[in-house]
């Protein structure tokens, strides 16, 4: 018998995760009785689901409830996404709070000045990850998962199995030449760098153009650097013992030679939003420390 499968869907969504299940809805409906996925099924009710796949971070009051009774069910949850697993790209709210940055957006940057109260979700101090709340099994990073790696970790799922994630980084598996002999002097952004002066070939950040490869996970078949991209950390850390944003940091020191603090310091105006930019809610830092008094 199939088990019945709840899809839930958190606030701070942007819709690619639900695109990439669309993709294989029918491996879905292959291995499970959908039960509740407002994007595909019209129901209001999860209490009778067997295993639960969490979209999103937490980012309000009403996230937390939705998970509390899920917690009560005592069903297997399972994360799918940067956003539940790490705090995604929304994550970097947790640079300034969720309530200053709704009072900067409506409040002052809008003609009327006025800030939603009603029907609106109450947020959080801060962007949460679903692990924080529940009892995860397992999870599959992305933003968003790869298609081709979802037939899989719906098997797990079905099974009521961990999915096994590679402990190896995008660099271990990318393509392009490493000569590990590289001393660079300074970092550049993709979009700094004339294309016609970049080895296709050779690894990017041996060139000094940032890449996040050395600290993130390999589970993309290195798809960015294969098309002229560098890493942008999608898939969040190597393992969940280590910090994303510290150990790109460390990579990157290891290949610079003689360079100028300062120059680097302008250069990296935006450090966290390189850094973190997928796992800023998941890292050390985790937000803001000024506000927690």
């Amino acid at each position: 018998m199939k088990k019945k499968l709840a899809i839930v869907s958190l606030s701070g969504i942007c819709g690619g995760c639900e695109t990439v299940l669309g993709v294989v809805i029918e491996k879905i409906e292959e291995l499970f009785d959908l039960v509740y996925a407002p994007m595909f099924v019209d129901s209001q009710d999860f209490s009778d689901a067997d295993v639960f796949i969490v979209i999103g971070p937490v980012e309000t009051k009403e996230d937390v409830e939705i998970l509390e009774k899920i917690r009560k069910l005592n069903k297997p949850v399972y994360a799918f996404g940067t956003c539940a697993a790490y705090g995604g790209i929304p994550g970097l709210i947790n640079l300034y709070g969720l309530d200053e940055t709704v009072v900067e957006i409506y409040k002052n940057r809008t003609k009327s000045g006025l800030v939603p109260s009603r029907d609106v979700p109450k947020p959080l101090k801060f962007v949460d990850l679903v692990a924080n709340h529940v009892n995860v099994v397992s999870f599959i990073p992305g933003c968003p998962p790869l298609v081709d790696k979802v037939p899989e970790f719906l098997e797990a799922v079905a099974k009521g199995e961990k999915f096994v994630l590679p402990e190896k980084s995008v660099c271990d598996v990318c393509p392009l030449e490493k000569k590990g002999k590289s001393e660079i002097t300074r970092i550049l952004l993709i979009n700094e760098v004339d294309p016609n002066e970049i080895d296709w070939n050779r690894c990017l950040l041996e060139q000094g153009i940032l890449c996040m490869g050395p600290a993130t996970r390999a589970l993309c078949d290195a798809h960015c650097p294969q098309r002229r991209m560098p890493c942008f950390g999608c898939m969040g850390p190597i393992s969940e013992k280590m910090d994303q944003g510290a150990s790109a940091l460390k990579a990157i020191a290891s290949v610079l030679v003689n360079v100028d603090i300062e120059e680097i310091k302008k250069k990296l105006k935006d450090a966290v939003g390189l850094f973190y930019k997928f796992s800023l809610p998941s890292s050390i830092l985790k937000h803001k420390w000024e506000d927690t008094k």
